[in-house]
């Protein structure tokens, strides 16, 4: 396929996507349930995050320190699975349309219940590549920033359709990154 047909298939892929959610308005709440649950999310882990130097002492002991990654690891692995599961449900809904079938918001969650074991997987793999670039960004100061971003980018063009892959064929995380790979290489390796 020319770079063209696969721009001209990528058009038609987010033209698809605004037509379902034209015919489905009530998929529309998936991005407003995620945001909520989000906040709420926030709201129950503020306190502990407030409360770890407050119950350790000063921010630079080393048990708060180790009590604040902690916390904050797992703050964002809990965003990071809301974020995602809520995306899958949205990919689910669109594939679904796009077979012919119908969808509405409860089917959405459904289909993304049923890939919750690699929503759970790609959550624990995204969260640990952002703690590691947000680690990279912090302790190297400046070069650690422009590594951290320059990873960041291409890890994100890379794995760009992961999600969509491990919810549509169901496969695991790793083949659904080698696939992600594979695509964005055939696509836009030469360029």
């Amino acid at each position: 396929m020319t770079r063209m047909g696969t721009f001209k298939n990528s058009v038609g892929l987010v033209k698809a996507s605004w037509r379902v959610l034209r015919d489905e308005p009530g998929l529309v709440w998936l991005p407003v349930v995620s945001a909520l649950a989000s906040i709420v999310v926030i709201a129950t882990f503020a306190l502990p995050l407030a409360g770890v130097d407050v119950l350790f002492g000063d921010a630079e002991s080393s048990f708060g320190s180790v009590a604040d990654w902690i916390l904050i690891g797992v703050l964002y692995f809990v965003l990071g699975f809301i974020t995602i599961f809520f995306n899958a449900a949205v990919v689910f809904a669109a594939n679904e349309r796009l077979e012919g079938r119908d969808t509405d918001f409860s089917g959405a969650l459904s289909g993304a219940w049923a890939r919750k074991r690699q929503i759970l997987e790609w959550s624990l793999v995204t969260t640990t590549v952002n703690i590691i670039l947000r680690a990279i960004a912090e302790r190297f100061g400046f070069i650690g920033a422009i590594v951290a971003s320059l990873f960041g980018l291409a890890w994100s063009l890379v794995t760009f359709l992961v999600l969509p892959i491990l919810v549509i064929e169901g496969i695991g995380v790793r083949d659904g990154l080698k696939k992600s790979g594979a695509l964005f290489k055939k696509t836009w390796g030469r360029t």
